[in-house]
């Protein structure tokens, strides 16, 4: 039986923790919006769509609209 393991190639990934606590720290946290529509908070939404679109699409033909 082997492990399977993963490396993660495409920078650091955000949580935004809703309960409970994070015992093994896997992700970077960012904090709740505090405004509607706040500029860093878009930006940094922009930023993990675009990252997280490389593995959703990663070799495929055609690209869904989100």
């Amino acid at each position: 039986m082997s492990s399977l393991t993963t490396d993660q190639v495409l920078g650091k990934m955000y949580v935004q923790q809703a309960r409970g606590v994070d015992t093994f720290k896997f992700h970077q946290h960012t904090k709740r919006p505090k405004d509607l529509m706040d500029i860093k908070d878009i930006q940094l939404r922009k930023k993990a769509n675009k990252k997280l679109a490389k593995i959703f699409y990663k070799d495929a033909d055609k690209k869904g609209k989100y």
